[in-house]
Formats: structure tokens, C-alpha cells, sequence
């Protein structure tokens, strides 16, 4: 019997939480080299390990017999092909496609993954991105996952955008988003969204419309028994339109609705929503809105419109007011929630010229009638603007998702 050679220490293989494959290899290489040159400088040979023990002791054992020295092994090749392609749709559309480059093993799996296919991880714009966009889902063998593209295909190529959507390669998609960017809003005729969208009602559980008008007829067919998150930017939508789709939709836990238009009052009545982003300045010279009215005109929608209120037990914990500068119509909406939340915990006002001002601080709790506040717990903050971006932080739908959708992100 000869003596069994020492393992490597486990801090050396780096299985103290923090080592990775390529350190561990590292480590008992370096390990092996030393042990090579105590045996070249011993004066006795005997006192060296046996060749045969060295050897045996830095040789990983079969993969599955229990042995402690696998970290050089590529489990992540093993898994199924079903659990690869998960893992590749949740990465961007272009690093999805380089792990076709691995090795032979990764070749085929991103063409039968879950298409996560954003245009806007791509280069191109333009022709040179609807084509690029043709030959993915021509060559793409799986399902859709996420499908990504600027709205302005939808005016550019209306016909083009109708195929993609009918593509086998988008069968049961769960995501579809048509983006726009910081900017103008478009001026010129709005179109009505894609029909195809309508074959993605059972499956889809994000939607974001841009740049379109939502016909009254197309609400009797917008139902999405499992969508999550809307959104619609430079949208033309009727009040009972919009009030229809929402109905449609029994399982929206978030809605944006920015710079959308056709609608004067907003009603919502779930029992799923937790987040509701809402800006509407003019958009390409429509101003319809009646919810909110800034200035010194009356506050016409406090007025018109507080009878038709069926509850007034409100339950938001948290409610942010940009750019408040203390003038009547702003202090009447926000005493409307003051009054009527009686589980609001933080009402942050921001962004005005005067709300670093202590005279001007001091004087808010008697405008506002903090005294009748509905939540004995809610707390009121008046805080300078943080930054100078224009819109909450909520650049898209995927924001309204955050635990605090109000965190400043830049």
C-alpha cells in the first residue's frame, strides 16, 4: 500500500462560494507544478510521491460517481434542450444568436428556443432591419416569445408588419411591443393597429401600442384573459373604447397610458391593477384631456365628476405629484386624496420652484387640510426636483413592474 497523496485544499479549488472552473483548474495546476519540483529537488527519491499518485489525484473523477473535483465540467451543456431555450429567450435578441458559436452543441438551439426578438437590441434601422427581421422568423424552427419593433414600421410597411405577426415563428407570443422614442409626438395619419394582433389574445400577457388610433369596433375584439401590462403612447382612443378594453382584462395589474388622446375622463375598476402611470400633454396638437387641469382655471373634472364617483375608499399606499407649484386646481386634486385614501402611506410632492422653500413648505399643511387627511399614518413630502427628466421614470411598460416605479433610475 502506498500512501495516499493529500487532496488540494478546498480554498485552493475554490469552494469557499466564490471560486469559479477556470480558478479551480488554475489552482490545482499551480499545485501539480510544485509538487513536480519538490520531487525533481528531493535528495532521496523516495521521499517524492509515486508518478502513479500524482496522477491519480488531479484526474476528476467520471461525471455522477460522487468524486469532489467537477468543477471543469460543462453541466450547463448537459441540461435539456427545453431548459437551454428558456434560458436563451431571456437574453437579448443579439447575445441569444451568439450562442450558436459556442460549440456544436449550441448550434441549433437558439432556432428552436422562444423568440425573444427585439429590434432594438439589433443595428440596423430602417429597410436593413425589416429585412433582418424577415429572415429571422423565416429561419426561426420554435414559438414566440417577445416580439419588439419600432412603431414606425407600422406606417413605413403596414403589410410587411401584418406577416411578421402571422409568421408561424410567433405562434403563442406572450409579448408584443411597438416602441417609440424620447421625441415629438407623430403628426402624421394614424392607422389602426395590426389585425393580426387579435391571434395573440389567449397567449399575450404584455401589450404596448404606439402611434395608432383604436377604432370603437376594435374593442369588442381586444379581450386578453391574461394580459399583465398595457400600454398605450400616442394613442387615439375613445372613452368607452379604452374603459372597454380594461374590462377585457381581468387579470392588468399595470397600465401607462402617455401621451394618448380622445378621452376625458380615465375610470378604473379592478380588483388585479397595482400600478397606473398617466401623462398626457399635448400630442401633435390635441389636448382632450379634462381629468387634471393645471393653471388658473378651475378644476372642471372635481366638479363634474366627483357624484359620479361610486367609492371613495381608494386604495393607494402611494401617490407622487410632479411639478407642483401649489396652485388651486393642484391643491384640490391633491386634498381630493387626501381625503378619500385612507390607506395612503407617502404623498410626495416634487419638482416645483418653491419646494425647497420652508415659507412655502410651512404654509401646505392648512391648503392642503392635513388635519382631514383619511389615514392617520400617511406622511407628506415636498422635495426639489431630483432630476431633470420630464416623465416619472416610467420610460416603458416593463417599469411599471418595479416595487417603486417612482425610484429615480438615471
Amino acid at each position: 500500500m502506498y500512501k495516499k497523496h493529500p487532496r488540494v485544499p478546498d480554498a485552493a479549488l475554490g469552494r469557499d462560494g466564490g471560486g469559479t472552473s477556470a480558478d479551480s483548474a488554475a489552482a490545482a495546476a499551480a499545485a501539480h507544478q510544485e509538487e513536480g519540483k519538490a520531487g525533481d529537488e528531493g535528495d532521496d527519491p523516495d521521499q517524492a510521491a509515486p508518478p502513479r499518485e500524482r496522477a491519480r489525484s488531479h484526474v476528476p473523477p467520471p461525471l455522477g460517481d460522487g468524486g469532489d473535483d467537477e468543477e471543469g465540467v460543462d453541466f450547463v451543456s448537459r441540461l435539456p434542450d427545453a431548459v437551454l431555450g428558456v434560458i436563451i429567450s431571456l437574453l437579448p435578441t443579439k447575445e441569444g444568436s451568439k450562442t450558436t458559436t459556442l460549440s456544436q452543441r449550441w448550434r441549433p438551439v437558439w432556432r428552436t428556443a422562444p423568440l425573444n426578438l427585439d429590434a432594438g437590441d439589433l443595428a440596423p434601422d430602417g429597410e436593413a432591419l425589416a429585412a433582418l427581421v424577415d429572415r429571422i422568423l423565416l429561419a426561426h424552427e420554435g414559438a414566440g416569445r417577445r416580439f419588439c419593433i419600432p412603431a414606425q414600421h407600422l406606417h413605413d410597411r403596414p403589410d410587411m408588419v401584418e406577416g411578421w405577426l402571422r409568421s408561424p415563428a410567433l405562434n403563442n407570443l406572450e409579448e408584443l411591443e411597438f416602441t417609440v422614442l424620447e421625441g415629438p409626438c407623430y403628426k402624421g395619419r394614424l392607422l389602426p393597429p395590426p389585425p393580426s394582433i387579435f391571434h395573440f389574445s389567449d397567449t399575450l400577457r404584455v401589450v404596448a401600442i404606439s402611434q395608432c388610433r383604436v377604432p370603437d369596433c376594435t374593442d369588442l375584439m381586444l379581450q386578453f384573459p391574461k394580459l399583465k401590462l398595457l400600454s398605450f403612447q400616442q394613442v387615439k382612443i375613445s372613452e368607452n373604447s379604452l374603459h372597454s378594453i380594461m374590462a377585457g382584462c381581468p387579470a392588468l395589474e399595470g397600465l401607462l397610458l402617455r401621451r394618448c388622446y380622445g378621452f376625458r375622463c380615465l375610470r378604473i375598476n379592478s380588483p388585479t391593477i397595482r400600478s397606473v402611470a398617466f401623462h398626457s400633454p399635448c400630442c401633435g396638437g390635441h389636448c382632450d384631456g379634462e381629468g387634471i387641469k393645471y393653471g388658473d382655471e378651475t378644476n372642471r373634472w372635481r366638479r363634474k365628476y366627483r357624484k359620479n364617483i361610486k367609492s371613495f375608499n381608494i386604495c393607494l399606499k402611494t401617490i407622487v405629484l410632479d411639478d407642483y407649484r401649489g396652485s388651486n386646481p393642484q391643491i384640490q386634486f391633491a386634498t381630493f386624496f387626501i381625503q378619500n385614501t385612507p390607506k395612503l402611506e407617502n404623498m410626495i410632492f416634487t419638482g416645483g420652484p418653491n419646494n425647497g422653500n420652508a415659507y412655502f413648505i410651512a404654509q401646505q399643511p392648512k391648503l392642503l387640510e392635513f388635519e382631514k387627511r383619511a389615514s392617520e399614518t400617511a406622511r407628506f413630502h415636498f422635495r426639489p426636483k431630483q432630476c431633470y427628466y420630464d416623465w416619472v421614470h416610467i420610460k416603458d411598460v416593463h417599469d411599471l413592474s418595479l416595487a417603486d416605479p417612482f425610484e429615480c433610475s438615471c
